[in-house]
């Protein structure tokens, strides 16, 4: 598989419901329960392999490290699907939620996002050796891009203003690695997916 396209986007890890960030903190209250719920995408009967370096861990990692400092013990709060993440946020399931995801207008409107832990790059991939692999943006009419459903990608296809361009959203549980299997195996033509996540 090759990379054909690449946008900078910055990744918050950890992002906090609006009204707490706001006005006031919702720390004390944490403190006096002396846990930390925090959001995390998988499933809790059968979670995601974490290795060490993949952008989970690192996700994690972070959240451990806070809710240690603040001795608060962790509580992870399963989410299967990562486009549902931010409604179970604000519907106080969580107090944070420990995802990467980019920062765009319409998220920032709605929750605070930490300082990015990442800069990435959105990244096209296609199935090494496949004919007429997309060198412009102008390649990609008559394709069809498969990307997660209410990913950040969505937007920056549009963006292309490519006609014929087809966009194919998958549902949750299909995460990012989950779609450069399927390409490489020749199941899907094309997607997108975070540099880290290519990477890891």
């Amino acid at each position: 598989m090759g990379r054909v396209r690449r946008t900078a986007a910055l990744l918050s890890a950890v992002l906090l419901p609006l009204p707490a960030a706001a006005g006031g903190s919702d720390l004390p209250e944490i403190h006096s329960r002396g846990s930390l719920r925090v959001l995390v995408v998988g499933d809790e009967d059968d979670p995601p392999i974490s290795r060490d370096g993949s952008p989970g861990a690192i996700d994690r990692s972070l959240a451990e490290d806070f809710a240690r400092r603040q001795g608060l013990t962790l509580e992870t709060v399963w989410v299967e699907r990562r486009h549902d993440i931010l409604e179970e946020l604000l519907a106080g399931r969580g107090d944070v939620a420990a995802t990467g995801l980019a920062i765009t207008p319409d998220r920032a409107a709605r929750v605070a996002f930490t300082d990015p832990v990442a800069v990435v790059d959105e990244l096209l991939i296609g199935r090494k050796g496949m004919r007429q692999p997309p060198r412009a943006a102008a390649d990609l009419a008559k394709r069809t891009v498969t990307i997660p459903s209410g990913s950040a990608f969505e937007a920056s296809l549009v963006k292309l203003e490519v006609p014929g361009l087809r966009v194919e959203q998958v549902l949750g549980p299909v995460q990012q690695a989950d779609l450069i299997g399927q390409v490489s195996r020749g199941e899907r033509e094309l997607a997108v997916v975070d540099s880290n996540v290519w990477e890891a």
